[in-house]
């Protein structure tokens, strides 16, 4: 009993810290194209993530095979995370506050309760679709009475990080098909080497390579900036996440995770980038973290 209780002691010290790094994304993603373009951004964190599940994987650190199982699921979930939903999301960030960027980010669980219903024909329960409003008008809350804002090119970062979200929720439907023949981490392994190529090909492509490398390795912002998002945000982040998901009740380890991020990554955006705050911003916080824990909750019970 003693030995179970440490483990769920050491589970949950994972998912705070998985939390924590993941709500500094938002942030750190800003500084990271201070100097780099955003396509070189992802190439960079992507490549780190990506030698870092390759090197672990030849050196039988982590135990993966992908021999003899079919590819087409696992590489399909690759397409839609990271190669689309990265750059979506990036771009939004770009051209919004980083506490902007984050709230509306927070709207993943919402909608993919949103595309179940839509694609599956799964009814939920009046408390979950309630629930929903609620994320809902959080949102319309802390962006539309924010002393700061407008529209524009505001209004077109909005645009990519709903469309970010959506293709995130499709993403977490549709890789339930990989997961019958490959476990979390090679799947993760898979995401991070796939997005590492498809990313540099970009980077390749639009010209600016060599130029974002440089400015990499060059610029000390850049380098602890991406080289947190590589190390942390994508490789230890999604190691831990998927750890603790296959070991504590998935409602309540989501709704906790989601609440976190959410947390760690407004105040970041208040104490670091200067975001505007104000009476909108923790209303609008307290209904989208309500609405999410709520979904998640409810959503453990219907399972």
């Amino acid at each position: 009993m003693e030995e179970k209780h440490k483990n769920r002691v050491i589970l949950w010290a994972i998912l705070i810290a998985v939390s924590f790094m993941w709500g500094l994304s938002f942030i750190f993603s800003d500084y990271g194209l201070e100097h780099v373009s955003t396509v070189g951004v992802l190439a960079i964190r992507w490549t780190i993530a990506g030698l870092l599940f390759f090197i672990l994987g030849i050196t039988k650190v982590l135990k993966m095979n992908f021999k003899g199982k079919p590819k087409r699921a696992l590489l399909v979930s690759a397409l839609f995370q990271p190669c689309i939903y990265a750059i979506l999301e990036l771009i939004g960030i770009g051209m919004t506050t980083t506490s902007e960027s984050t709230l509306l980010i927070a709207l993943a669980p919402t909608m993919v309760i949103i595309e179940t219903a839509l694609i599956k024909g799964e009814h939920h329960s009046w408390k979950v679709n309630a629930a929903i409003g609620i994320c809902f008008l959080g949102i319309a809350t802390s962006i539309l009475f924010a002393p700061n804002f407008e529209l524009g090119g505001r209004a077109t970062g909005y645009l990519f990080l709903i469309a970010a979200v959506i293709v995130g929720a499709y993403f977490t439907i549709r890789v339930q098909d990989a997961y019958v023949d490959y476990t979390t981490m090679e799947v993760t392994a898979c995401m991070s080497v796939c997005g590492g190529i498809w990313f540099n090909v970009l980077s390749i492509i639009n010209g600016n390579f060599i130029e974002d490398w440089t400015a990499f390795f060059t610029h000390t912002e850049s380098l602890w900036s991406i080289g947190f998002l590589g190390i942390c945000c994508s490789f230890l982040c999604y190691w831990g996440y998927n750890e603790v998901l296959s070991r504590l009740p998935q409602g309540i380890a989501v709704a906790f995770q989601n609440s976190g991020v959410t947390i760690v990554g407004v105040s970041s955006g208040i104490i670091l980038a200067g975001d505007p705050f104000g009476w909108f911003t923790i209303v609008g916080l307290l209904l989208i973290i309500g609405g999410v824990c709520i979904i998640s909750i409810e959503r453990q019970k219907e399972m």
